[in-house]
This record gives C-alpha cells, sequence and structure tokens, in this order.
C-alpha cells in the first residue's frame, strides 16, 4: 500500500493542468500539486497542513463538505462527482468539477484525493455565447430602440457588473455626445459637449481603456481631460466603432470597488460591442451586417469547440458549422452543410443517437435549452465523448426555425474520470481481499496462541522453581495480550470484509448487564492499585423485557467499553446499565470517572489503530481497534455508537439498538 500510495503521488504530480490535492482523515492537507497551486493561488508551503474547510471550501458548503468527508471516511459512503464553487487565495468564486479517489496509506490511515477541472474557461465560454446569442437575437426582434438598449443591458449584466451603465453617441458635426441609455446610481445626464470627457479621450484614442482612481487623477493632471460628474473608483469603457470610424462608447462605472472589472471584462466588452454597433447602424447600412457576421463567425471558430446552426431532423441536417467542426470531428465541414456527403447523425454513436433525439425534441418542444453528454465517432473511427448546449430559434409565431448551439470536446475528461474510478475500485478491492484474508486466517492464527496461553496457565499451577514460575507468568500475560491483540485485528477484517455474521434472537439484556458486572470486577482485579467501584444502572421494566438482537455481538461491544473504562479510570466507578425510550429503542451505556476526553477528539477515538493521545498507547497498552471495531458491529446491528466526555471528567459511551 505504501508503493501505491507513492505511484499515487507520482502520478498526480506529473497532471500539470489538473489540480489534485491530497487530505488525512482529519481534512489536513497533506498534498497539492503544481496544478492546484496556479488554480488556488496558494503555494504548497501555504497549504500544506491547514484544513480543506479553512483553505477553499466557501462558508455556504461547508457544512455539507466535512458530513462528505465524514461519510466517506467513516462510513465508505462515496463523494459523488459533481461540479463546485469553491473559492481561490483572493476570495474570487471557481468552478470546479470534483471527482474523490480514497486510499490506505502504509500506516492504515485513509486519505482522500480530489481531482478539480477548471469549468471557469467553460463555462465563460458557454456564457459569452449565450449572451452574443441574446444580443443577436435583440437586435433581430427589437424594433424599437430604447427596447433593445434594455435587453442588451440585461444581457450583459449575465457577464459584467451593469449597475452603473451608459451608452455614449458621438455626433462629429457638433463634437457632442448623447446618452440613449445612462442609468447610474449618482448623477443623470442626457446630451452634453464631448470637450475633454473621459468618453471622448477614449473615443479620440479608438481602444478601450480600464482606469482607476489614481489614473484617471493623473490624465486629469497632466491637464489631457477635465472630469465631468462624479469621481468614481473604476471606470471601463470600449469604443462603438463600423471599421475605423468610432460611432460612440460603451462605458461602466463603479464608486466602490476598484476591482469590480478586469481585463477579462474589457475583453468580453469588446466582443459584444460589436454587437451593439451593428444594431445601431443596421438600418441605415444594411452592407456592413454581413461584415459583423464575418466577425461573428471569426470568433465563434476560435472559441473552443465547434458552433453549428441546423434542423431538426433526424438528420440534423446542417446549415452552419463553425471552423471548429474539422479540429473535432477531422471532416470538412462543407460535407455536412446540406447533407451534402455526409449526415451528422452518423457521426453519433449508435447506443446514444436515440437518448440525443429524444432530448432535443423534448426540450425543443418546451421551448427551453438542452445539454447533452454523448460519444461521436470522429474520421478514422476515433470515438470521443462531446458536452453540447443548444436552442431552439423560433419566430415571431413561435414555430421552431432551427437548431444552434456549441459542441465542445470533452474526451479527456471523462478517460480521466473513468481512470479515476478503475484505480480507486482497484484499491478497494486491495482492501477487501486483505480483510478477507485476515479473516479466514481466524482459526489458523488463534488455535496455536490459545494453546500457548492455556499451557502457559497450566504450567503457573505447577510446582516449579522461582525463576521458571516468573518467567511461565510472564509468558502467561504476554500470550494473553498477543492474543487479544490478534483478535480485535480479526474482528476488524470480519468488519470490513463483511464476514462478520449476526445472528439475532430474542434475549434479556439484563441478564447481559449483571453478567457485564462480573466481568469489569474480574478486570479490576488485574490493577491492585486501582480504587473503583462497580455500579449497576437496573432498568424499572419486568424481569421478561427482551431485546430481539445479536446478544454475542452486543456482549463484544460492551466488553470493549468496560475495558477502556477499566483501563482509563483509577479511581471513582464506572456504571453499566441501558434504558428503553418510548419508541423501544434500547440505549446501553458505559460511564466512567477517568481521564476524558476533550470534545476535538470525540471522532478522532473511534478511528482505527488511534488513541486521544498516541503516547497513551505506551501507557496503557491496547491497539486502538476496540471503538472502532465496536462502532462497526453496531452499524451492522442497525444503531449508533458515541461519545460525551470533556477532559478530566470522566467519559460516557452509548449505543442504542431498535427492539421490535
Amino acid at each position: 500500500m505504501s508503493e501505491s500510495a507513492e505511484q499515487y503521488h507520482k502520478v498526480f504530480e506529473s497532471m500539470s493542468m489538473i489540480s489534485v490535492q491530497g487530505y488525512n482523515e482529519r481534512r489536513e492537507i497533506i498534498f497539492w500539486n503544481d496544478a492546484s497551486e496556479a488554480l488556488y493561488g496558494y503555494s504548497r508551503e501555504e497549504a500544506m497542513g491547514r484544513k480543506l474547510e479553512d483553505l477553499i471550501v466557501p462558508d455556504e458548503i461547508k457544512d455539507k463538505v466535512i458530513e462528505d468527508f465524514a461519510n466517506y471516511t467513516g462510513l465508505n459512503i462515496e463523494i459523488p462527482a459533481s461540479e463546485l464553487v469553491l473559492k481561490r487565495k483572493d476570495g474570487t468564486s471557481l468552478h470546479v468539477f470534483s471527482s474523490h479517489v480514497m486510499i490506505t496509506n502504509n500506516k492504515g490511515e485513509k486519505e482522500i484525493y480530489s481531482v478539480d477541472l477548471d469549468l471557469t474557461q467553460v463555462n465563460r465560454h458557454q456564457l459569452i455565447q449565450e449572451v452574443l446569442s441574446d444580443i443577436a437575437t435583440a437586435t433581430n426582434t427589437s424594433d424599437d430602440f430604447q427596447d433593445f438598449l434594455k435587453k442588451l443591458k440585461d444581457s450583459l449584466s449575465r457577464i459584467i457588473n451593469t449597475r452603473n451603465f451608459f451608452i455614449a453617441l458621438y455626433n462629429e458635426e457638433d463634437n457632442s455626445l448623447s446618452l440613449p441609455i445612462f442609468i447610474d446610481d449618482v448623477d443623470q445626464f442626457g446630451t452634453f459637449p464631448a470637450g475633454r470627457t473621459l468618453t471622448a479621450y477614449m473615443i479620440s484614442k479608438n481602444q478601450p481603456l480600464l482606469l482607476n482612481e489614481e489614473e484617471m487623477a493623473a490624465l486629469e493632471d497632466q491637464d489631457i481631460i477635465d472630469r465631468v460628474g462624479s469621481p468614481c473608483k473604476l471606470w471601463l469603457g470600449v469604443p462603438l466603432r463600423r471599421d475605423d470610424k468610432v460611432m460612440g462608447a460603451l462605458v461602466l462605472q463603479s464608486y466602490t470597488d476598484d476591482t469590480i472589472f478586469d481585463e477579462t471584462d474589457m475583453l468580453t466588452l469588446q466582443i459584444v460591442s460589436e454587437q451593439i454597433s451593428i444594431a445601431i447602424d443596421r438600418k441605415a447600412r444594411q452592407e456592413e451586417l454581413r461584415e459583423s457576421e464575418r466577425a461573428m463567425k471569426t470568433l465563434i471558430s476560435n472559441l473552443p469547440g465547434m458552433a453549428y446552426r441546423c434542423k431538426l431532423d433526424e438528420s440534423f441536417t446542417m446549415e452552419f458549422l463553425s471552423d471548429g467542426f474539422s479540429t473535432l470531428t477531422g471532416y470538412d465541414a462543407n460535407d455536412f452543410i446540406g447533407n451534402k456527403r455526409y449526415i451528422y447523425s452518423d457521426l453519433i454513436h449508435p447506443d446514444d443517437r436515440s437518448e440525443v433525439w429524444e432530448t432535443v425534441k423534448r426540450e425543443t418542444d418546451r421551448n427551453e435549452p438542452y445539454y447533452l453528454v454523448y460519444r461521436i465517432t470522429a474520421k478514422g473511427g476515433v470515438v470521443k465523448w462531446v458536452w453540447e448546449k443548444g436552442t431552439g430559434v423560433y419566430d415571431d409565431n413561435g414555430n421552431l426555425l432551427a437548431l444552434e448551439g456549441f459542441i465542445i470536446d470533452i474526451t479527456d475528461r471523462i478517460e480521466m474520470e473513468e481512470q479515476i474510478i478503475q484505480a480507486k475500485e482497484r484499491a478497494e478491492e486491495s482492501d477487501r481481499l486483505k480483510s478477507a484474508f485476515l479473516a479466514n486466517l481466524s482459526h489458523e492464527i488463534r488455535s496455536p496462541m490459545n494453546s500457548i496461553v492455556g499451557f502457559s496457565q497450566l504450567l503457573m499451577g505447577e510446582k516449579v522453581p522461582e525463576p521458571v514460575s516468573q518467567y511461565v507468568g510472564i509468558i502467561f500475560q504476554s500470550s494473553r495480550q498477543l492474543l487479544n491483540v490478534i483478535n480485535d485485528i480479526v474482528d476488524m477484517a470480519k468488519v470490513d470484509s463483511g464476514q462478520m455474521l449476526v445472528r439475532k434472537k430474542d434475549f434479556n439484556p439484563e441478564a447481559v448487564i449483571e453478567s457485564m458486572k462480573g466481568y469489569a470486577k474480574e478486570q479490576l482485579d488485574n490493577y491492585a492499585d486501582k480504587q473503583v467501584i462497580i455500579l449497576v444502572s437496573a432498568h424499572p421494566s419486568p424481569d421478561d423485557v427482551t431485546l430481539f438482537s445479536d446478544e454475542i455481538l452486543i456482549r463484544k461491544v460492551m466488553v470493549h467499553l468496560i475495558n477502556n473504562a477499566v483501563k482509563f479510570t483509577d479511581r471513582g466507578s464506572i456504571e453499566i446499565g441501558y434504558d428503553i425510550d418510548r419508541n423501544n429503542v434500547f440505549r446501553f451505556f458505559v460511564r466512567d470517572t477517568g481521564i476524558g476526553i476533550s470534545s476535538t477528539n470525540h471522532k478522532l477515538v473511534f478511528e482505527r489503530f488511534r488513541q486521544v493521545d498516541e503516547r497513551t498507547t505506551r501507557k496503557y497498552e491496547g491497539t486502538g481497534l476496540g471503538l472502532s471495531i465496536s462502532k462497526g458491529i453496531i452499524g451492522l446491528l442497525g444503531g449508533n455508537l458515541w461519545v460525551e466526555s470533556s477532559e478530566g471528567s470522566g467519559s460516557e459511551f452509548y449505543f442504542t439498538i431498535t427492539g421490535k
């Protein structure tokens, strides 16, 4: 298992484009590859040893993440692969697709590895495409200019903050700026001279500008601009132009946040500004509309993946395909337009065709966008996985005219997920075989140990010389201790491999408690220096009360709890008992006045091979398996085991079993 963990680290470290983080059972970071540094902004030194929820998990999902990790490590409930919104070091949100795998290291400790794929760029390209589609649709469907501008602002708000937003149109004849739309928290303007305003300066430069408060003040100090209106923290503007002729400007402002816009936002506005210019000028210059379509095609072609327009028929007859089609499929796009040589539906994997058609038909009938993941067969027989988002295009009467959408290649992501799943399954199978092997050796291991214990006990009853008698006593005590260790390991293996048999029948819980009292006294007899009394909490129910469960397994759990109570209690009392609530739930308990457990370590005591302080292993002996085995057994019986304790104030262990 140690070599396996090392191989995982080598593989994960080599993933330069995929973020991989490793966590121990306390959710502390033990592995952080280079891709994680780039994705989340924390160096390896900053990340190592910190807790997952304190580093990249937003507050709103912390409890869910902690619960998922606890279920995975404690109950083997897998964390489903899913899209998550996490956070970077600078506090910004980050969309990732996250998968998890759990392994066990050479110390028997569980380690969870999270593999995160950055979906930000995919989502942003998708969103830009949607906004461009919305603007194009508004351009064709809005006859009223003000209605178009309102739709434009609403569309832009999906990708950028448009709280303070205006469009200025430049009149070259009188050097003025008119504002067909001006939405602002502070100022109100209509038409005003261009003069030396910041907007006029940007128009004269014929290039986008992103300026903070200091940069604007510097331009004013250099006598380049005159400030008009209230001062703002951040100013972002892009020219509206047709070829080299500037028509006006699109401007965004912030009065409170100087980090709300960045270079990416400026590039996004440059892209959408083309569509805005087309809409403004379309009535007078229809010829230039074709140039806009060329620009849109170039933009779509440069996005990762392919854009398309097709008919809703069983062939998905193509009317338009971007240049990315050839990269994705290996075919010439012209051969598919109008089904000239090939049919797009023939590229869809035969096992996926029916689902693709049914999904597209169902969603377009409801006038909803559709999302698909399916396989295609590219040129040369290469099978690829693709992700597709599309929507129907309708006329004014609601009739479907065509389908438009976007397709990207996700083969690498799918293959990586499959590899992770296979690796996880191999690790789980290895762990299961190990547990089964240990469980199957129970007779072979226990039989010789029982002989050693038995014969050494017989020798202790014989008259032998004093040195020999002392040696026999040591053999007897050591062999008993070793037999207990073996029994714990075998029980753990049986729980893991599913070989722990449950045989339920009716029994009297009062009799179990009484016998456990005797057992506790026997254990205390081994400690001459302990001043502890045994108490029994008698249940005020009839003597014939019965519980339908596995009496042997319940006794085994009680033995573990009593052993711990005796081990960690030097003076005071140990109380054993049970009660029944109105729902016929039996609650057994073992209470002691021993050293107690701090609240931060309540979960740790149920972990394998662990004690609250590792130094206690040497002081009190034991494998650290008793409580873990007990929790597994109670889980098999359909109950729950927990502890209530504080350091220095004793411990109370409870477990519940539901009666008939």
